[in-house]
């Protein structure tokens, strides 16, 4: 199967509008890297994916995801990418 990138599959993000509250953009992992996932390879590139959020006008930002500690369905609110100092949640996303 071929690996999927930031190329192949541009990042989409889709809107929820909260009645005069303003919106949510829904997206898949940026920078997803997994060599392995079920559904085929992904090396995606953050720093590609990170500008399409930045032009879509994000202002804050969140993540939900599985840590490699916990088991099966078990969730985790967390920064995509800690080092990027941009990218923390409920933080002005820059």
């Amino acid at each position: 199967m071929k690996t999927r990138t930031s190329e192949s599959h541009p990042l989409g993000i889709d809107v929820v509008e909260i009645s005069g509250r303003g919106r949510i953009g829904l997206t898949l992992c940026p920078g997803k890297r997994d060599a392995a996932a079920m559904t085929g390879p992904w090396a995606r590139d953050l720093d590609r994916d990170l500008g399409v959020i930045r032009a879509w006008l994000a202002s804050r930002s969140a993540t939900q995801g599985s840590s490699p500690s916990h088991t099966g369905s078990s969730r985790t609110l967390a920064p995509v990418m800690p080092q990027h100092k941009a990218w923390s949640p409920w933080l002005p996303f820059r």
